[in-house]
């Protein structure tokens, strides 16, 4: 009787085990200029019961013999009281490239400062480093890791992964941080005149995706809710328009559509402040519903821990335009 009673305790708690679902936190990156969310803005985080902000503060690059800070966000820290904030500093990988080893201890003290400055003395919960690191500069770039760590050893330390850092961790590394953000986008190669979409290509992931199960880190994961118009002059692509202006680009007066996505400018003008001149081509790329949810199916699979911070990449005025909460949720839920 008392191993009956046991049995089908055991079976109960492995059931109620099996039927658990994730804990799956939504959230957005932040990386405009400026924090200064519309009410728009607000109200569609609330819908989505996002708590967390992944928030740019500053890049750092290669500018004559130096790391040197740039395009700080301005921002009253009061503006972003309502938001567990996770502050993000991205670094070229030409800075880890070029720095001399014996300045990576003063280049993360540097950082650190400049973070909590920036922060105004707020406490936040984890702090970010986004480099897209190299094998040559993996030495460099995880001793800078380390010692930011040492010099704000509070918060959780996590660093951005891309999928070439997965599948050739070998030889790339693994950071020694507490968790990985996977950046599940800006994939393809924006130079290629074929590319069709480089922001996201199920084809070009698919090879990519075999070493994310064991990949030896905790692992959240960015999708894209973004567009851009790459700007291609004389075979080379020269800038970005991001959100893409699909509508203005309709206008036969000023551009001559190949095909949907791909366009020609007739004669010089400007398109959201950049000037263009006759000649330029254009090319559309982006990301809608069914091509978030083609992401979401290939890689929700695929992550093993308990607890994801789902991020989407990137939040602006135009984003509830394009991706209404309720798709949102449903790509959100395909995490549980």
């Amino acid at each position: 009787m008392l191993r009956s009673a046991l049995s089908a305790l055991v079976l109960c708690l492995l059931l109620l085990s099996c039927g658990k679902k994730r804990d799956i936190h939504p959230s957005f990156y932040h990386w405009k200029s400026e924090f200064a969310l519309t009410k728009g803005e607000t109200d569609y985080l609330k819908q989505l019961s996002v708590k967390r902000l992944y928030v740019r503060l500053f890049d750092v690059a290669w500018e004559g013999n130096a790391a040197t800070p740039r395009a700080s966000l301005r921002a009253d820290s009061s503006a972003w009281q309502t938001w567990e904030v996770v502050p993000v500093v991205y670094i070229t990988n030409e800075v880890m490239l070029r720095v001399d080893a014996d300045e990576v201890p003063m280049l993360a003290q540097k950082i650190s400062t400049r973070m909590q400055r920036l922060l105004g003395g707020r406490q936040v919960p984890e702090i970010q480093i986004d480099c897209d690191w190299s094998e040559q500069s993996r030495a460099s770039y995880f001793r800078l890791l380390e010692e930011i760590r040492k010099a704000w050893p509070g918060p959780t330390l996590s660093a951005t992964i891309r999928l070439h850092q997965v599948k050739y961790a070998g030889s790339t590394g693994v950071p020694p941080v507490d968790r990985g953000m996977l950046m599940f986008y800006n994939m393809g190669d924006l130079r290629d005149p074929e590319t069709q979409n480089s922001i996201f290509d199920p084809e070009t992931a698919k090879p990519y995706l075999g070493g994310i199960k064991t990949y030896p880190l905790p692992l959240d994961v960015a999708l894209p809710a973004f567009s851009w118009v790459v700007i291609v002059r004389q075979g080379r692509p020269i800038d970005l328009i991001s959100p893409a202006p699909v509508q203005e680009l309709r206008d036969t007066s000023r551009f001559q559509a190949f095909t949907d996505q791909r366009f020609r400018v007739d004669s010089g003008t400007f398109l959201n402040g950049v000037y263009l001149y006759g000649g330029d081509e254009l090319r559309i790329e982006q990301v809608d519903y069914s091509l978030l949810q083609e992401a979401a199916s290939l890689v929700a699979p695929l992550i093993r821990n308990p607890d994801i911070h789902l991020v989407y990449y990137h939040l602006t005025p135009q984003t509830a335009e394009q991706y209404p909460y309720e798709s949102l949720e449903a790509i959100t839920r395909m995490f549980d």
